[in-house]
């Protein structure tokens, strides 16, 4: 028996040697939202044999924390690769086995959303059609700016109190006040219209013309004076926050037709890209929206710098995108 079980180890042992594989690892289990990391991938076996490496998985990749904090967090990690030395990235993430030089490289991975991720393996394609063994990751965890004070468990349960009984107030007759208010908005209404009507011959309506603001102006405008009411000094974080990212969105509304005000920090950076935004100016997009998603829903407190910094990066976000008018000749 002893024999026999020797043997079968030996001849799993060389199906396992004889079956090519790839792995990727990380040197840490933990990582700083927007941090980027390097993981590098090995290949076991001969580069030949190689059709493509695909590195699709890694922007895929479920958050494990999801189901415990679905109200906050992601359900698909929102993250980004680069790899120059092979010309793999979020938009390219398929490499050519031809492409291939070494068994062994670096690629880099920024995380934009909080969580737990275990970190998936590239997809390995043979030219003899057998199939390539996935080698699993190491778990990463991912967590907020050191700036960042998170406050997750502040409530607390109180006494149960009585029911207070509300005596008649006026606001019990607001139903009749409406009725009453509608009845004469329909009246005034009705006498502008025949108003209206008997002067139609007699005068031109003249129209104003329709002024119309350019998207960069409005934005900038509407920072100075978020700025001056000097909110975050007074320790309102979160309106402050909540104001600064509501300008942002809405600049975005105007000048690139983006509906930001319905959309996730995930999508609205993805919507960015598609745009041609350079990379920096996505980045700090991300990194005010980000943060901003913290502060908000998190309840998070960010330092001095942070503040003065986002206001800084929002008014040369619309300065720098602004839509140049071009003046007729």
């Amino acid at each position: 028996m002893k024999l026999a079980s020797t043997i079968i180890l030996a001849f799993i042992s060389l199906l396992c040697e004889a079956q090519m594989s790839v792995s990727l690892s990380v040197p840490t289990d933990t990582v700083i939202l927007g941090q980027p990391v390097v993981a590098k991938y090995q290949i076991n076996g001969p580069l030949s044999n190689v059709q493509q490496l695909d590195f699709s998985p890694l922007l895929n990749m479920d958050n494990l924390a999801y189901p415990n904090d679905s109200s906050r967090l992601d359900k698909i990690m929102d993250v980004s690769i680069s790899a120059p030395a092979i010309g793999v990235s979020s938009d390219q993430p398929i490499l050519r086995g031809e492409g291939l030089t070494a068994n062994t490289g670096e690629v880099t991975m920024t995380f934009y959303s909080m969580g737990v991720v275990s970190v998936a393996s590239p997809e390995l394609t043979l030219r003899d059609s057998s199939a390539a063994m996935p080698l699993q990751g190491n778990i990463l965890y991912v967590y907020p700016p050191a700036g960042l004070a998170m406050q997750m468990d502040s409530l607390q349960l109180q006494s149960i109190k009585p029911i207070i009984r509300e005596g008649i107030h006026w606001t019990d007759y607001l139903s009749i006040l409406y009725v009453v208010l509608l009845f004469l908005i329909v009246a005034a209404a009705v006498w502008w219209i025949i108003r209206r009507k008997a002067k139609e011959n007699d005068e031109l309506t003249y129209q104003e013309p329709v002024v119309v603001i350019p998207a960069h102006e409005k934005a900038i405008a509407a920072l100075t004076a978020l700025d001056q009411q000097e909110l975050w000094q007074k320790g309102m974080v979160k309106p402050y926050q909540s104001q600064l990212t509501k300008i942002m969105r809405t600049y975005l509304d105007d000048r690139y037709n983006i509906p930001a005000l319905e959309m996730t920090t995930s999508d609205i950076k993805r919507q960015l890209v598609q745009e041609g935004v350079s990379d920096d100016l996505v980045k700090s997009m991300t990194d005010i929206m980000q943060i901003a998603d913290i502060v908000k829903f998190a309840k998070g407190d960010v330092g001095p710098e942070l503040n003065q910094k986002f206001m800084a990066d929002a008014l040369t976000w619309v300065h720098t995108t602004k839509e140049i008018e071009s003046v007729a000749e």
